[in-house]
């Protein structure tokens, strides 16, 4: 499993046997590109192209950058001091690697559950699932007929969902728009209708909310509904500073603070 970073020891590299053991500072240089290179691995800890072929000396010193030389006298004295261990076809193994450099497979589920809360945000708010509470229901399969030009599956739950998000549209005449429009342009099909239908009330809105309905104080609570969602996936970890700025500049809160 590749990594983006790997856990150095401050006090074992400069206070440790490491000078002592390879005093050549190019071998010094030549251990921390192995670890850099276990640590860019698919195979845990490993230095090898495959699962059962490594690399040759002449290939590592390309890739770090320094003489075939080098490579040979820092790997001979790896060996000496318990450092690594070369397994059949040139495969260099890290020994210890699992107990130094186990933090990063530690805090791998924190990653993944805030990496899925920024993707849950994004997709949210921008692929056509409005943020809303649990006991509101949330249809997947809402489809459009294009035989009867009717929606299908669209429940009350729906409906809420959009009046809440969309405070200046008029949710019932604005689908019925769309059907008018998929009418006129039937080959223009969806895989995602529930998408479509969020895109083109967000566009509704932006553009000032649907002919004939109140504005004003509505797009104001839309904007502040919409910020308030940023604000609390900003303080749940689910948003990134530069993503949360961006929406408070977009629904008119104050900029360039958090």
């Amino acid at each position: 499993m590749r990594r983006s970073w790997i856990k150095i020891y401050v006090d074992q590299c400069l206070r440790g046997s490491m000078f002592k053991e390879m005093a050549d500072p190019a071998e010094r240089f030549v251990w921390f590109g192995f670890l850099l290179l276990a640590g860019d691995s698919a195979f845990e800890g490993k230095i090898c192209l495959t699962e059962e072929m490594g690399y040759t000396d002449e290939q590592l010193a390309s890739m770090l950058k320094c003489s075939v030389d080098i490579i040979i006298s820092a790997k001979e004295k790896m060996i000496e001091h318990s450092k690594i261990k070369v397994l059949n076809s040139n495969i260099i193994q890290i020994l210890n690697w699992e107990k130094y450099q186990s933090e990063y497979n530690r805090q791998k589920p924190y990653r993944m559950k805030k990496k899925g809360k920024k993707r849950s945000y994004r997709k949210k708010l921008q692929d056509g699932v409005t943020i809303c509470s649990p006991s509101i229901s949330i249809s997947s399969s809402i489809s459009f007929n294009f035989s009867s030009f009717k929606w299908e599956n669209i429940k009350e739950g729906d409906i809420k969902q959009w009046q809440e998000a969309f405070t200046a549209c008029d949710i019932e005449l604005e689908l019925k728009k769309m059907a008018s429009w998929f009418k006129a342009n039937p080959k223009k099909k969806k895989k995602n209708y529930q998408r479509f239908i969020h895109n083109w009330l967000n566009n509704t809105q932006e553009r000032g909310g649907t002919k004939g309905v109140k504005k004003g104080k509505d797009i104001e609570a839309h904007n502040k509904y919409m910020l308030s969602l940023a604000e609390e996936e900003y303080k749940n970890g689910g948003l990134s500073e530069k993503d949360y700025l961006e929406a408070k500049s977009k629904y008119g809160g104050e900029s360039g603070t958090i």
